[in-house]
């Protein structure tokens, strides 16, 4: 027989200490991936609902827009209805300066949500 032994062999505590090293730094290396996983989590979490609550205001936008432009089209319409008529019925310069206005505005309106 020979008298080479390995180091474990020769002493069975350093070996159960190297392992007991190992363990704890596996150990620390999941607690600190589940402390990183949780703040992930909670990130998530918050950025789900800023995203939802951007959507909800885009759906409002959009449906103000969609009123907006539908107004848009009715004034336009109910404009040529009376200039193609002209039975008399004639805009004064200051009912035309308010329309033209007012006109503007949904522009300016659409514009911004844009």
């Amino acid at each position: 027989m020979t008298d080479t032994y390995s180091d474990t062999e020769k002493n069975p505590s350093m070996d159960l200490k190297f392992i007991e090293d190992i363990f704890s730094r596996l150990w620390e290396k999941i607690n600190l991936a589940g402390e990183r996983l949780k703040i992930l989590e909670k990130e998530n979490q918050k950025l789900e609902q800023i995203s939802q609550s951007l959507k909800s205001e885009n759906e409002l936008l959009r449906n103000n827009l969609i009123a907006k432009d539908q107004e848009i089209k009715k004034l336009k319409l109910e404009m040529s209805q009376r200039s193609s008529t002209n039975q008399g019925v004639t805009f004064s310069n200051v009912e035309k300066d308010i329309l033209k206005d007012r006109i503007r505005d949904l522009i300016a309106k659409i514009n911004s949500h844009l």
